[in-house]
Parts: C-alpha cells; sequence; structure tokens
C-alpha cells in the first residue's frame, strides 16, 4: 500500500454531519453508529448524519472493506 493519509486538523472532522459510509451504519432506531467517510471513525448518528467529532486517531480508524 501507499504512505498512510494526512488528515488535516480544523478543529473538527470535515466528515461531521455528513452521511455515515455506506454499508457501515449498526445498532438499532434508538443508537447507531456509522463510519465518517473522512476520517474512517466510528461515531453515534443524529438524524441520519455523524455527530461533530474530531478526527479519529489512526488506532480508532475503521479499515475500509471491500
Amino acid at each position: 500500500m501507499g504512505s498512510p493519509m494526512t488528515i488535516p486538523y480544523v478543529g473538527r472532522c470535515i466528515g461531521s454531519g455528513e452521511p455515515a459510509r455506506e454499508g457501515s451504519v449498526e445498532g438499532t432506531d434508538d443508537s447507531e453508529t456509522g463510519v465518517c467517510v473522512a476520517c474512517s471513525g466510528r461515531f453515534n448518528l443524529r438524524s441520519g448524519v455523524i455527530v461533530e467529532h474530531e478526527t479519529a486517531t489512526e488506532d480508532e480508524r475503521e479499515a475500509l472493506s471491500e
């Protein structure tokens, strides 16, 4: 694989407020989580989008599944 991708720090992840990565939503209607399309961290969903969050650290990121 290539070199690791660097995600710039802007105070919050640019994936905040965006829909979760397709196929990554888990949980119930009362409590759902999904993987952020920008930083690959798993976060709570609110009204179908990822809550505001800081960029996930490398060890918190979920691998892309094929």
